[in-house]
This record gives structure tokens, C-alpha cells and sequence, in this order.
């Protein structure tokens, strides 16, 4: 006797227990996905076109977190003319700035040491730098340019 209630019990606190948690658990798939915004830090490619220019060239710069940008150019009129520029960028709310020297490259060389600065607006949620603006002081050139993160 003693043996069929402890089965009855077993069952009993089994049964009980089961209810208990089926009863206090709920599904709640309410999860909400942020997207994580896009760092401005990384390689970007594209092209630049001069003012006044119709032919669109090469154009990309790689953002570093230091600081530091890297820029890689091959001009329109003779693809095999490519030169590399360094310098340093900003971001300041949405707006992206840069200031690069020409260092080395298949050009003629009164480039070499040509400055160059520019500016952007970024977009954290796209991903996007737009309305791309660079000029050269001396001698006097000017252009836009589109880049895209490559991911």
C-alpha cells in the first residue's frame, strides 16, 4: 500500500510540475534588430571626375583609425599614370574631411608634393559618403568624386 501511494505522489508532483512550467512560460518574439551602423574606417572605391571633365578616373582611400588617410589615383587621360597620396581626415558630425600630399607615383614630377584636400558627407546608417568635393590648390584643380565602402 505504502508502495502505490508513493506512485501516486510521484505522479501527482510529475503532473504538478509539468502544469507549473507550461504555465509560466511564455514566448515573446518581440526581438528587435538594430542595425549597426557602418564605420566611416575602411578601404573606399570609386572615382573622381576634374571640373569641366567628363571622364570619371580612379579614385580610392583607405580611412585608418590613427588618423591617417591613404589615397590611390589613377588618372583618366593614361591609366598606367597612378600615384598614391597620405595624409590625416576628420569626421565632425556627419561631415568627412581630408587633406593628402601626393608621395610617389608614375607622374610628372612637379606633382610630387601636391596637396590635395576634400570633403564628404557620411552617413553612419547607409553606409554612404556622398557629395564628394576635392581640390587641388596650386596648380588650381578641382572635381567631385563617389566612393563606396568595400566590404
Amino acid at each position: 500500500m505504502k508502495n502505490r501511494l508513493n506512485k501516486i505522489l510521484l505522479k501527482l508532483f510529475l503532473m504538478l510540475f509539468v502544469i507549473g512550467t507550461q504555465l509560466g512560460c511564455t514566448k515573446n518574439n518581440t526581438t528587435t534588430c538594430t542595425p549597426t551602423p557602418t564605420s566611416i574606417l575602411g578601404l573606399w572605391a570609386g572615382t573622381a571626375i576634374t571640373s569641366g571633365g567628363s571622364t570619371p578616373q580612379y579614385f580610392s582611400i583607405i580611412v585608418k583609425a590613427d588618423g591617417t588617410i591613404i589615397s590611390d589615383t589613377k588618372t583618366s587621360s593614361n591609366l598606367s599614370s597612378q600615384y598614391f597620396s597620405v595624409g590625416s581626415w576628420t569626421l565632425n558630425g556627419n561631415l568627412f574631411t581630408y587633406s593628402i600630399t601626393n608621395v610617389y607615383g608614375n607622374i610628372p614630377p612637379s606633382y610630387i608634393g601636391q596637396t590635395q584636400t576634400g570633403s564628404a558627407t557620411f552617413s553612419a546608417e547607409t553606409g554612404n559618403l556622398t557629395n564628394g568635393i576635392w581640390t587641388n590648390p596650386s596648380p588650381f584643380s578641382s572635381g567631385t568624386f563617389s566612393v563606396s565602402k568595400v566590404k
